[in-house]
């Protein structure tokens, strides 16, 4: 921690705790004394009011708060909130960083409110992903190489394994973003094989390595306009509707009533991002457009009914 993040989480704790002996924040912050006592002089200069305590140690003024973050209820409440979703849900450096974060925002609180805030955040329960649902690795290494790429503006390689295609390709992407949908990381980037915005699932990226090269944009980079996403439109039996609306797809757009029943839309990536969710509706969902969906499940379909027609080989006891 650098000096001047130590100067504002000394002020914190001394707001949120009250008295503290100087020993003890040299315990917290893993420092000596003496650098203590220069941190608090130097507060002090710049307008802060520690009061020393002789024998007992230091406290912040009546009255006085740190300006110029100032948080309402709901703010406060919400951040609370976020961090304990967050800790429920991933794994990680950044999850270990809620619990001082929370204490912060405490911090900055006045008494009422912050007692208010924690009855709030008490209240609310965030229980852990079931039985089998892995919990978000936020420092999962391919994740952690994207980020630093992402913030490096470095070029990776990738090495993938598209749905449905049978095959691994090698590709060199400008990443640009990672979305967490529906259990999943996906990385969206300029691909270079494509030429082209593309999404990739993480999990689908055999290996990846962060290279040196830098790239500065492209035609189609962050500042143009993004390509137009495909727009699937299915028909939903009225038996299904209820059971859609529960397990949405992620790249749910809308729903509009007709006369045949619920229609809805869906903006995915690519036609491999919906097909396989479509198909497991069976004869409750018709597609509508685009047509060359519509031909693909089809097509899915018969060859599944042919597999069907054939007979199970014997097998003997």
């Amino acid at each position: 921690m650098n000096r001047i993040d130590r100067l504002f989480a000394l002020a914190t704790v001394l707001q949120a705790r009250g008295l503290v002996r100087a020993e003890d924040l040299a315990a917290h912050f893993e420092v000596s004394r003496r650098t203590i006592y220069r941190d608090v002089a130097a507060l002090s200069e710049v307008g802060v009011p520690v009061v020393a305590h002789p024998g007992q140690g230091y406290s912040l003024a009546d009255g006085f708060f740190l300006p110029p973050v100032v948080f309402t209820r709901a703010e406060a409440t919400a951040l609370a909130l976020g961090g304990r979703l967050l800790a429920s849900r991933a794994d990680g450096l950044l999850v270990a960083a809620t619990e001082t974060a929370a204490a912060k925002i405490a911090a900055l609180l006045p008494p009422d409110a912050r007692a208010e805030v924690a009855r709030l955040t008490d209240a609310v329960r965030f229980p852990a992903p079931p039985a089998g649902e892995a919990r978000i690795d936020l420092e999962e290494p391919r994740l952690a190489r994207l980020r630093r790429a992402i913030v490096d503006r470095r070029l990776v390689a990738i090495r993938y394994h598209g749905r449905g295609r049978g095959e691994t390709t090698e590709r060199r992407v400008e990443p640009r973003t990672l979305t967490y949908v529906d259990g999943a990381w996906y990385l969206a980037g300029h691909c270079r094989l494509r030429d082209a915005e593309r999404a990739f699932r993480l999990d689908r990226i055999d290996h990846l390595v962060a290279l040196d090269e830098p790239f500065v944009g492209s035609p189609t980079g962050p500042d143009a306009s993004p390509p137009a996403p495909v727009r699937v439109r299915p028909r939903f039996a009225a038996r299904a509707v209820r059971w859609v609306r529960e397990r949405q797809h992620w790249s749910f757009v809308g729903e509009e009533a007709t006369a045949g029943g619920t229609v809805m839309c869906y903006a995915p990536d690519g036609l491999d991002e919906i097909a396989p969710w479509l198909l497991g509706w069976g004869t409750a969902a018709e597609v509508l457009a685009p047509a060359a969906l519509r031909v693909r499940l089809r097509d899915e379909a018969l060859a599944v009914a042919a597999a069907l027609t054939d007979p199970l080989p014997a097998t003997s006891d």
